[in-house]
């Protein structure tokens, strides 16, 4: 059998995929193979997607671009080298030259996973959205101060001539008492705040509560009832294609404040996402193809 060399194109195409995957690196810190082949390759099959997100992030591994991290469960996260930081930086100054890696130690890469996920569901539908990774950095460190809460992802869009912020929480096990007193209090803080600010404009906020399990969902129902019973919000009756699943209102006249809350169930896996309702039900937008997706940069 006779080798196959990749062409001058060929070349290219893998230099700009390789480029790609350690942009994705950079922003979100550490990812699996999984959610580097769904922001590379959301419209190819899973399998196809996968396969190249893996010869990608195998070439950077032997170029040492990239480091691995293997959890017990055997899943494998990788960040950006030192080595990798200069290589973006030599081709983009805004890049700073630091490298991800203390990412890996962090606890909770499930939940950090999950995050990214959904801000990438939303950036491909042409969105505005960043993950918590982005969230607790010193540009948006303005959401922690003024909400005192770090959501898991934000997306901005507007609908029906609204601008609206989509406010992310990824429930991957059920709450504890406290848990549940503090679910309580973001709704109430959420409602009572109304807007966020982004680029100078003002977004009414609302909810998105993405959960792991059917129990855990069937538990956020009752605690987001009680929520909005404790607002003195008016709970509205929905139409039968409804995709949220509360359409609430708090005040009257032209204070009337509409906040409305939605609840998905996750997939499984990453790996289930391609067939998934993310970033939530009913979402705007159409998913972009990958000519588009290859070039989704960071957004600051």
């Amino acid at each position: 059998m006779t080798s196959q060399k990749l062409t001058a194109p060929g070349h290219q195409v893998q230099h700009a995929y390789l480029i790609q995957c350690l942009r994705l690196v950079h922003e979100f810190a550490a990812l699996r193979v999984l959610t580097i082949a769904y922001a590379m390759f959301p419209l190819r099959a899973q399998t196809a997607a996968a396969a190249a997100a893996k010869r990608v992030v195998s070439n950077a591994l032997k170029l040492g671009l990239l480091a691995c991290h293997i959890e017990p469960d055997s899943r494998r996260y990788y960040a950006l080298t030192l080595r990798g930081a200069r290589m973006l930086h030599s081709l983009d100054d805004s890049y700073r030259i630091r490298s991800t890696t203390s990412a890996l130690s962090f606890h909770r890469h499930e939940h950090r996973e999950w995050c990214n996920v959904v801000a990438l569901a939303a950036r491909h539908r042409g969105l505005d959205s960043r993950s918590e990774a982005q969230i607790v950095g010193a540009a948006h460190s303005e959401i922690v101060r003024s909400f005192g809460h770090v959501p898991d992802a934000v997306t901005y869009y507007e609908e029906d001539g609204n601008y609206c912020a989509a406010w992310h929480e990824v429930e991957l096990s059920r709450r504890s008492v406290s848990g549940t007193k503090k679910l309580r209090h973001l709704v109430h803080t959420l409602i009572e705040k109304r807007y966020l600010t982004h680029k100078g404009r003002e977004y009414n906020i609302n909810l998105v509560l993405h959960c792991a399990t059917a129990k855990i969902e069937r538990e956020n129902h009752s605690v987001i009832q009680n929520a909005l019973a404790a607002c003195d919000a008016t709970v509205h009756e929905l139409d039968d294609d409804a995709d949220a699943a509360y359409i609430a209102s708090v005040g009257s006249g032209q204070a009337r404040r509409w906040f409305l809350v939605y609840i998905n169930q996750l997939p499984n896996d990453v790996g289930q996402v391609w067939q998934s309702s993310l970033p939530w039900p009913g979402a705007p937008g159409e998913v972009v193809g990958e000519a588009r997706s290859a070039e989704i940069k960071h957004q600051v």
